[in-house]
């Protein structure tokens, strides 16, 4: 009598996996611009997903340089690169570094885990290996290929004292 029940239980299983993977409704997805995409032929099915919570778009994979908007150049050179978009979260990691006239070897960096939150606003850091504390923090708003940072510390400095404001500019592949 025991394999009865098993039998039940696989297809029960069967039919929910089969349905998970793509007999419900397409989840939203965040285009670049911050709107929502849905599959309107879908809209009237009942969706087995998960709340729709906020991604990582797309455009955000690459490597992106730190800028200034205008004025004088002032901190560190910095290109990092962002990868591995999955869901609200992605993996960035040091592929520049240079304080001063001084070349920073990126291997003493480790690849840190960066997020998107549901107001849209993209959070990063960059963490030295051998520290406890991030070495920088960033946070700003995607818009096409630059991300406007509205906070930016760099070695417990804050680098937007003073008015001075950053931007990290998606570089061409």
């Amino acid at each position: 009598m025991t394999s009865r029940p098993r039998t039940v239980i696989s297809l029960l299983l069967g039919t929910a996996v089969l349905a998970a993977c793509g007999g419900g409704q397409r989840p939203e997805t965040r285009l670049a611009g911050g709107g929502r995409e849905t599959d309107s032929a879908a809209d009237s099915t009942p969706s087995l997903s998960v709340a729709d919570g906020p991604q990582a778009p797309e455009s955000l994979a690459g490597s992106w340089a730190l800028r200034t908007d205008g004025g004088t150049r002032r901190g560190p050179i910095l290109e990092l690169v962002i990868d591995s978009l999955l869901g609200p979260s992605f993996r960035v990691s040091l592929a520049f570094l240079m304080q001063g006239d001084v070349g920073i070897e990126q291997s003493l960096f480790e690849p840190t885990r960066g997020r998107v939150d549901a107001d849209g606003v993209i959070h990063l850091t960059v963490k030295a290996g051998a520290e406890a504390e991030p070495m920088g923090e960033m946070s700003g708003v995607l818009a096409r290929d630059t991300i406007r940072l509205s906070t930016y510390r760099w070695a417990g400095v804050d680098q937007t004292a003073g008015g001075a404001r950053w931007l990290l500019v998606k570089q061409p592949s």
